[in-house]
């Protein structure tokens, strides 16, 4: 899935130039994958309390190789469009299945551990911009970079085998320890909902459109600004390594109000450097800060939906979809009337929005979200 998230950003910049349209048309991408996200969170719960969060994982490998392959060997945005429609419903259903199983799992250590899986994610999703650019420096186009990942879909599907039992089973098999408490969200909830939606905005907006503003602000060429971008993901897999044992150690509230501040120094940075060192730089330091973001904010997210993790993992994913399709369409939409510098103010409204919400809404360590993160 890493491999995914972090090459399509730069992949979608290179589909333009492939295709000759518009960034707009370009970001209606973002938009299919959007929409797939928020299906997948509309009706992922009744899915896994049916079918079981395992048969729900399988299913959702096989929905991305169908996706994937659409998208790669599309000659048209009538092939790519519904690729990424259903890559963003089947890949949502992967990470909301493996972001709940993980949290009622490991209880108390989930933070930490759900930190140190998304390092080891972001290191692996790191290579891909790389693989683009060394693709198409070496003529043989950037397709085949995420291509790769349909073989990889397959062998962890054969690997994994025909019992997925340990993932969850269906609801009536489940002891109440797997699966929700009932009542509504609380209202604590919506506010951390929406700071999980605006830095998934601004991770969206930096991966889709970071190659074009470091070859507008820095005059790279197309090859070496979409390697670059990883640059960002190199800094995510090193701040969630890192990023996990200070979890352990620093309260998770403060921890990020800091980063969220630290990430808008450095994007401010990025956006408006014109040397190329101090531009990727800058990209970097922006990865290792936000890297904690996700794992800080879906804990907290777990905190405060008071046990309801499958829902609250659902709700994430139309609030995280939605903001990944719909922001870096703006950003694009933006540019093509604009300039690509003038759009990458909204990603940075965005962060500022996250930083406010996490200093007005903290979400305290009561006994119920102690009992919600041990699956209680």
């Amino acid at each position: 899935m890493s491999w995914f998230i972090f090459g399509m950003g730069p992949a979608f910049a290179l589909l333009r130039e492939d295709l000759g349209v518009t960034r707009t048309v370009i970001a209606f991408h973002n938009v299919a994958s959007s929409i797939g996200s928020i299906l997948a969170g509309v009706t992922s719960t009744y899915l896994i309390h049916r079918f079981g969060r395992g048969n729900m994982i399988r299913a959702g490998a096989f929905g991305m190789v169908v996706g994937l392959l659409l998208f790669t060997t599309g000659s048209s945005v009538a092939f790519t469009l519904p690729g990424m429609l259903i890559c963003g419903y089947a890949g949502i259903l992967i990470i909301q299945c493996n972001s709940a199983f993980l949290n009622n799992h490991h209880g108390k250590a989930a933070p930490s551990v759900i930190s140190e899986v998304n390092s080891l994610g972001a290191l692996v999703g790191f290579m891909a911009p790389i693989v683009l650019g060394i693709g198409i420096a070496a003529g043989f186009g950037w397709r085949i970079g995420l291509g790769s990942v349909v073989v990889a879909f397959i062998v962890i599907e054969i690997i994994r085998g025909k019992d997925v039992s340990a993932f969850g089973t269906r609801r009536s098999e489940e002891s109440s320890a797997d699966h929700d408490a009932p009542g509504p969200l609380p209202k604590l909830f919506w506010a951390t909902w929406l700071a999980i939606a605006c830095t998934t905005a601004i991770e969206a907006s930096t991966l889709t459109w970071g190659s074009e503003l470091l070859k507008t602000q820095s005059g790279l060429n197309t090859a070496t600004a979409t390697a670059a971008v990883g640059t960002i993901v190199l800094g995510m897999g090193i701040g969630r390594f890192f990023g996990a044992r200070l979890m352990q150690t620093h309260d998770v509230e403060k921890l990020y109000r800091q980063s969220l501040l630290g990430a808008l120094v450095a994007f401010i940075v990025f956006w408006q450097g014109t040397n190329q060192f101090v531009q990727l730089t800058a990209l970097g330091l922006m990865g290792l800060i936000m890297s904690v973001h996700f794992p800080l904010g879906i804990t907290r997210l777990m905190r405060a939906s008071k046990g309801r993790s499958d829902r609250a993992a659902a709700m994430s994913s139309i609030g995280s979809g939605a903001a990944a399709g719909f922001i870096p369409f703006l950003v694009g939409a933006t540019a093509d009337s604009t300039s690509i510098i003038f759009a990458f103010i909204i990603p940075a409204i965005a962060l500022v929005i996250a930083f406010l919400l996490a200093v007005r809404y903290p979400v305290p360590v009561t006994k119920e979200s102690t009992e919600a993160e041990i699956g209680l």
